[in-house]
């Protein structure tokens, strides 16, 4: 299923979606999809890193020094 969004562009970016849509015969909502999904995967993963942080600094993530890290992976020179 999906649903229909209506947007408003400015002027030039219509123009540049118009222009890339003729050159490569994809239909604008292809460009809009894909862009939205990049960002919105960019913007989920700072959403994830900042909940990550919120939880080191309330203490629920416990912490293991590099130094463990290493020695346990065997590459301490």
């Amino acid at each position: 299923m999906s649903s229909a969004l209506a947007v408003r562009l400015p002027d030039d970016l219509a123009a540049r979606l118009d222009a890339a849509s003729k050159v490569s015969r994809r239909p604008k909502s292809s460009y809009i999809v894909e862009g939205l999904e990049q960002v919105l995967t960019r913007v989920e993963w700072e959403q994830e890193i900042l909940r990550r942080v919120a939880d080191i600094d309330a203490g629920r993530t416990e912490l293991i020094p590099a130094e463990d890290v290493r020695r346990h992976l065997g590459l301490d020179s």
